[in-house]
């Protein structure tokens, strides 16, 4: 792993919300130590899901602390499948 400074980072991270579908309000992101910290509010749980996802897989950056907040958790809306073939 190499270091790069924070700002390369915070520039990568917001490049991966804005790929991410759906709309993000009141969006913080801070980058110490290679530490990613993302703080606002998507529409949908599935989508801070996948921008997390998005951002553990930047080089450079050792852990996200995830405090995003969603509105509707899509997630739960999915019907539950037992068993399997």
């Amino acid at each position: 792993m190499f270091l790069r400074p924070a700002t390369d980072i915070e520039r990568q991270v917001r490049e991966a919300v804005q790929a991410v579908p759906g709309d993000v309000t009141d969006l913080r992101i801070t980058v110490a130590d290679a530490v990613v910290t993302l703080s606002g509010r998507y529409d949908e749980r599935s989508h801070a899901i996948v921008v997390v996802r998005m951002i553990e897989r930047i080089d450079s950056v050792v852990a996200v602390h995830d405090e995003l907040k969603w509105k509707h958790d899509d997630i739960a809306d999915l019907p539950v499948v037992w068993g399997g073939a």
